[in-house]
């Protein structure tokens, strides 16, 4: 056992056998290592386990990485390892392993889907768990997927949480987090239509709500395939609690140049509210949107260096840093985005507060790029 930044960890190193379509537990070996490298000892006679789970429990903070055989093995069970806590280890570890660039953005979403799919008899996801794996496999299909792949897999996780809010309990918080996250992934025409029909009344799982921040992730997705409407928007904005911001991101979203010029201007208002900028902020940039509005993007990307920068620097630490990096081209993820973030920094003009919102953007970018061309490893 290795470590990148030794030392002292008291720890659980689970050894997984297949039991069925899972994995079951059958040996826990309790260890205590430090140093850069560290031998554990196997009991004699224990035969090859099928996925080696270390700091098995979660019990210490340790970011820990997958062999081939253990991450074939863990895929296989869909990361159903009959824990929580320790699946949770598994999903951040394959989540890094994804954002480090070594694992492709399709198998990552894939595995959620098959999560997500699994029947009776599975450990039950919790609600705070589904949140964050539906977050983060709408992130991999969408940013970190080559081109070809991001609809068919948006579709795939769409599909999936909605199959399962069909069946979760009527009206609990399982069922809101699922058809969340079927709000955001919702991809196809028909899921587009779906969605349309619940806005309008139409059938949707027992029990579902619509309330504000559900009906508002309706809008979005709707709004940023221009298939939202004026009355669809007229009713977001009387709630009274997020209205008013969700519809500055809706209106931000939509996929035309006046959209997007209203949106910019409202982000670098300085006399705006800082909600509300930040609101418009994140309606700018969709994944996706380069494919129809390319020339216009690139040009937004140019503004970004030549004006948001310098119109941000020395305003308050908080507003810039988040302005800053909800306006940066995360969308265009290519080389001449990478060129011209190297070019601002290499400059020297900037804040050290916009150079870190720079530099983070720069990683994410990187491992973005890289996790695009890693092969497949399950279909």
């Amino acid at each position: 056992m290795e470590q990148d930044q030794p030392r002292t960890h008291r720890l659980g190193i689970g050894l997984y056998q297949r039991s069925g379509a899972g994995l079951q537990r059958r040996q826990l070996i309790s260890a205590e290592i430090s140093g850069a490298r560290c031998e554990v000892a196997v009991p004699a006679g224990e035969p090859v386990p099928d996925a080696v789970v270390v700091n098995d429990g979660d019990l210490t903070y340790a970011e820990i990485s997958f062999d081939p055989a253990s991450l074939d093995g863990l895929a296989g069970a869909a990361m159903d390892v009959g824990d929580p806590l320790t699946e949770a280890v598994c999903w951040d570890a394959v989540w890094r392993m994804l954002t480090a660039g070594s694992l492709a953005g399709g198998d990552f979403a894939g595995l959620v889907t098959r999560r997500l799919g699994l029947g009776q008899g599975s450990t039950p996801l919790p609600v705070a768990g589904v949140q964050v794996l539906l977050e983060r496999a709408v992130t991999a299909a969408s940013r970190y997927s080559p081109d070809a792949e991001r609809a068919g897999l948006r579709a795939a996780v769409a599909a999936a949480s909605l199959a399962a809010a069909t069946v979760a309990a009527a009206g609990s918080p399982r069922q809101r987090a699922l058809a969340a996250g079927f709000a955001e992934s919702a991809s196809s025409a028909e899921q587009l239509a779906v969605l349309r029909s619940w806005l309008s009344g139409g059938p949707r799982p027992d029990g579902l709500d619509l309330d504000g921040d559900l009906r508002a992730g309706l809008l979005r997705t709707l709004a940023a395939r221009g298939l939202a409407t004026q009355e669809d928007l007229d009713a977001l904005a009387a709630d009274p609690v997020g209205g008013a911001r969700n519809l500055v991101t809706c209106r931000a979203l939509r996929p035309d140049a006046a959209a997007k010029a209203a949106a910019w201007e409202i982000a670098l208002d300085g006399h705006q509210d800082r909600r509300t900028a930040e609101a418009a902020a994140h309606g700018i940039w969709v994944p996706g949107q380069e494919a129809v509005l390319g020339p216009l993007l690139a040009g937004y990307r140019e503004r970004y260096f030549a004006e948001a920068l310098p119109a941000l620097d020395g305003r308050q630490i908080r507003v810039m840093r988040r302005l800053a990096g909800a306006l940066y081209p995360a969308t265009l993820a290519e080389p001449a985005t990478l060129a011209a973030t190297a070019a601002a920094l290499g400059r020297g003009e900037l804040s050290e507060g916009l150079r870190l919102v720079l530099r983070e953007q720069e990683a994410i970018l990187r491992s973005v790029l890289a996790a695009r061309t890693v092969p497949r490893r399950w279909e």
